[in-house]
């Protein structure tokens, strides 16, 4: 039971990242530019002050919207044209998972480390704590979070989840 259970804990912990990309491009210039390993966070430079704010406020609307459990919320925050996930499976994975589980995510080191006028890539030390509702279990992880977010309908969107793990799930 305890496997399957931090099997499952890590199998949700990718899909509520919204599911990277399965076909993920290897040129710099398509993909994440940001590598999730090593000690240096660089903040892009070349940022207008405006977009890095409405960016960083889109970043965290997508983790409070999440934390508050409002799927309706959460789900404005997501992109409806990616193909880095499906958007129907999203919000049924979602729903299961606040009506199956307490989960909340907390986030240090917020940086956007790369930005073009129609992608922005935000760097964020993630932590992710989860508990079955049914039978009390808890696990919780660390890890390293690249969120690439584009504008769409005059705000910027989640448009993919880059996620790697820094601890190994452990029970609480």
């Amino acid at each position: 039971m305890k496997k399957g259970f931090l099997a499952l804990i890590c199998v949700m912990a990718i899909v509520l990242a919204a599911c990277s990309n399965k076909e993920q491009e290897t040129k710099e210039e398509d993909g994440v530019g940001f590598e999730l390993t090593g000690d240096t966070i660089e903040e892009a430079a070349n940022v207008p002050a405006d977009k890095k704010q409405e960016i960083i406020a889109s970043f965290e609307e997508y983790i409070n919207a999440f934390n508050d459990k409002d799927l309706t919320r959460y789900l404005a925050t997501l992109s409806k044209n990616t193909k880095s996930f499906d958007y129907n499976e999203q919000e049924e994975s979602v729903q299961l998972e606040f009506e199956q589980f307490d989960t909340t995510r907390t986030v240090d080191t917020v940086t956007i480390v790369k930005y073009k006028e129609k992608e922005a890539q935000v760097f964020a030390n993630v932590g992710i704590a989860r508990t079955e509702k049914a039978s009390g279990q808890s696990v919780e992880v660390q890890g390293r979070q690249v969120t690439v977010l584009v504008p769409e309908d005059d705000t910027w969107k989640v448009s993919s989840i880059y996620f790697i793990a820094d601890t190994a799930p452990h029970e609480q």
